[in-house]
C-alpha cells in the first residue's frame, strides 16, 4: 500500500479494528437472521393472523340437558 511518501510499507489492524469488524458483522448476521425469520413467515403464510387457534366451543353444563324436553 503507497504512503503519503510513496513508499510501500506494511499495514496490520489493530486489535480495536479487529472488534470493530467483527461486531459490524456480528449485527449485519443478527439483521440477516432477523429478516429470513420474517421472510420464511411470510412465504410460508404462518404470520400471526392466521396463527392464531380458532375460539373452542362453549361448554355446555353436564347437569343441564343440551335439548329441552
Amino acid at each position: 500500500m503507497p504512503s503519503t511518501l510513496h513508499e510501500i510499507v506494511e499495514y496490520r489492524p489493530s486489535d480495536i479494528e479487529w472488534k470493530v469488524t467483527a461486531g459490524i458483522w456480528a449485527l449485519g448476521l443478527i439483521i440477516y437472521t432477523l429478516f429470513i425469520k420474517i421472510a420464511a413467515g411470510i412465504l410460508l403464510d404462518r404470520t400471526k393472523m392466521q396463527a392464531q387457534p380458532e375460539p373452542a366451543p362453549p361448554i355446555q353444563n353436564a347437569t343441564t340437558p343440551s335439548h329441552p324436553a
